[in-house]
């Protein structure tokens, strides 16, 4: 299975990611350690994810991985550098696999530069390439990629930019390799796959040995390279899986004759493509991996249990040994007896011990039956050695009773720790099945630790809008601006619902959503939403608040006058609200998870983390952007990984112009 991209495939890749061109850094994470996860946000957009996985792919990903509880050292040096920078441009050197990404921000220029083949490396630069920090320093005799060192690109035996016929038949011929397939394939840097494309587009046998090629096949060989390369800047993108037996085995973005019968799987994008082909082989990668270390620790705790079913076999045979040693002293005691006081008799006449073996072997050779009882005697132990059995231990020392009771009392000793034996047999062989049992659920449980398609929440029509939800669970919704005024009223507006404006020039039109049987709290809490994003906000002043109903509103002007857009006649009563409030609150709710804004009281009953804003200076951006910080800054070590992925253009979206933060509560 492909495991890294050719120079023609990451063209295409190239050519997708320009749309990133403009998108902002908001946050970076490295989930392993070739692996950088960016998010970004561009209007065209919205919230994308950069996945870099070096030295397999380069592609906007719709999957996610777990991120590090602390991040590393070359993660929080893209941090300090790209966070908040927008994408420049993304430029592919030619026939290079390699990838860069051009930033801007706060007048500084900042190049990532994304090496796919060999190991892979990673590398911001300068605006110069002056290297900033690589994920690796690597060292060759004619290149090397550490800090403060200028990049340069890997050299080339070849210039296949400027290649012509002559240098491209000394190459191929020359290159040593028995089959040309291997020849194009190694010598051009193309890879297996568009060797044998070349070869099957010019109609040579690709086993054929380089040198035995006419120069009209050379030239066709040559040809087909060319177009090839040439065409893929301007053939149209076909992205597709290939499958073989059911086994995915390749990603291409366009249409390759050596897979016109293959059984494929046609993708909206190449990105999309690769970003799937590259997620499976992990997972079957890790799934493999995981299934060899399951095995590796089966094989270890089938080691482990044959060792210990083999000691309580022998601590079985031990007790039974000393239990029929202790029982033959006894069968034989007087015998024994005998023996022993013989041995002590003979040491108390001051007889040494070697005469005592000596008599002992003068009386076995006379077919004493005492004397051929004795095994042997060790002096140095006092250990007599009594031929029954296997061979009876006794310590002259003590009486034959004692020598007796201490086998038994062993054999207990022995006895006492087999159920501690069995209970370890009972683990292991326990451990054993759970882990034959993971090995079959192998794939299931790398589904938890392979990246996790990303769930696109499907945003709500109000949601474009100023909106909330009040205490009691109604909808609200405002106009941000005429154009909004217009459409909402014409497009949203039902019979059921309640029609806020604030009695100042500049101000949304807000619909209670079913505000018919809307309660006081609720009509309070539209009005004060209605207040804070009119107009009365940037002066500063108080303004009161009407409801009327929907059939009490018209587009239609008196005799002379006009109605301009966004405006509308109000006719008939006017239900105004008094004292109320101009001060709002922003905060991040977490079930579900979700930034929310409104009154105070109406989002502290929400929010877990909220910051009260009033009246000021500050424009959306910087305000948002404070707010994050504060959240980050006062909120629990186990709620800021979810804060964190809270985007600055969530914030904004609820945020008002000219304001700035009273205070942060949790």
């Amino acid at each position: 299975m492909k495991d890294t991209l050719n120079y023609l495939e990451i063209h295409v890749l190239a050519r997708e990611l320009r749309a990133l061109v403009g998108a902002r850094v908001e946050r970076i994470y490295n989930p392993s350690e070739n692996e950088i996860l960016m998010y970004l946000y561009s209007p065209q957009l919205k919230k994308t994810l950069l996945r870099i996985a070096v030295p397999h792919s380069l592609v906007l990903t719709e999957y996610k991985t777990e991120k590090p509880e602390v991040p590393s050292h070359f993660c929080m040096f893209l941090r300090k550098y790209l966070i908040g920078s927008r994408v420049t441009k993304i430029i592919q050197p030619k026939f290079e696999r390699i990838v860069e990404i051009h930033f801007e921000h706060n007048n500084e220029s900042f190049i990532l530069i994304n090496e796919l083949f060999s190991k892979g490396n990673i590398i911001i630069c300068d605006k110069n390439y002056n290297i900033l920090v690589p994920l690796k320093a690597q060292v060759w005799r004619d290149r090397t990629i550490k800090a403060k060192e200028k990049y340069e690109l890997p050299p080339r035996n070849l210039n296949l930019a400027n290649i012509d016929f002559t240098r491209f038949k000394e190459v191929i011929t020359t290159s040593g390799k028995d089959e040309i397939v291997k020849s194009i394939a190694i010598m051009l840097g193309i890879g297996g796959t568009y060797a044998e494309e070349i070869c099957l587009r010019a109609h040579i046998d690709k086993t054929k040995p380089p040198r035995s090629l006419t120069d009209s096949e050379l030239r066709l060989v040559f040809k087909t390279f060319i177009d090839l390369t040439e065409s893929s800047e301007s053939i149209e993108i076909k992205p597709y899986l290939v499958y073989e037996d059911n086994t995915l085995i390749d990603v291409q973005p366009f249409e390759l004759e050596i897979y016109k019968d293959s059984k494929k799987e046609y993708m909206p994008t190449f990105d999309n493509a690769v970003d799937l082909f590259f997620v499976k082989q992990f997972s079957k990668r890790l799934t493999v991996a995981s299934s060899d270390k399951i095995e590796l620790s089966i094989l270890k705790q089938e080691a482990l249990l044959k060792s210990h079913k083999a000691y309580l076999e022998e601590t079985n045979k031990n007790i039974k040994e000393l239990k029929q040693k202790g029982e033959l002293i006894y069968q034989n005691y007087d015998k024994i007896n005998n023996i022993l006081e013989s041995i002590l008799d003979a040491r108390n006449r001051n007889i040494s011990w070697s005469d005592i073996i000596s008599e002992i072997e003068q009386r076995k050779n006379e077919g004493n039956e005492l004397a051929q009882l004795i095994k042997s005697i060790s002096h140095n132990t006092g250990i007599l050695i009594i031929d029954m059995n296997s061979g009876v231990e006794i310590d002259i020392t003590k009486d034959l009773k004692q020598n007796a009771n201490d086998y038994f009392e062993q054999s207990k000793k022995l006895q006492s720790k087999l159920e501690g034996i069995s209970n370890t047999i009972a683990d292991v062989e326990n451990k054993i099945n759970e882990l034959k049992e993971r090995k079959e659920n192998v794939s299931e449980s790398v589904k938890l630790s392979a990246p996790k398609q990303i769930e696109q929440r499907e945003k709500q029509w109000y949601q474009r809008f100023v909106w909330m939800i009040t205490s009691n669970g109604k909808l609200i919704v405002g106009g941000r601006d005429s154009t909004q005024n217009e459409i909402l009223m014409k497009k949203y507006v039902e019979e059921n619902d309640l029609v806020l404006h604030a009695d100042v020039h500049g101000s949304p039109f807000t619909l209670i959503k079913g505000g018919k049987d809307a309660k006081e709290e609720d009509i309070r809490e539209a009005a004060e939403m209605t207040l804070c994003h009119s107009r009365a906000w940037q002066a500063k002043m108080v303004s009161e608040v009407y409801w009327v109903h929907p059939h009490q509103i018209s587009k239609k002007a008196p005799a002379g006058e006009y109605i301009g857009k966004g405006a509308f006649m109000v006719y008939d009563k006017k239900n105004y609200l008094k004292d109320l409030e101009l001060r709002y609150a922003i905060g991040v709710q977490f079930e579900p998870f979700q930034i929310v804004s409104g009154p105070v009281d109406n989002v502290r009953r929400k929010a877990k983390y909220y910051a009260v804003i009033l009246p000021g200076k500050k424009d959306k951006d910087t305000l948002s952007k404070d707010i994050k910080a504060f959240m980050l800054k006062n909120a629990r070590e186990s709620d800021k990984e979810l804060i964190n992925i809270i985007s600055i253009e969530e914030i904004k979206e609820h945020a008002i112009q000219n304001s700035d933060i009273f205070g942060l509560i949790e």
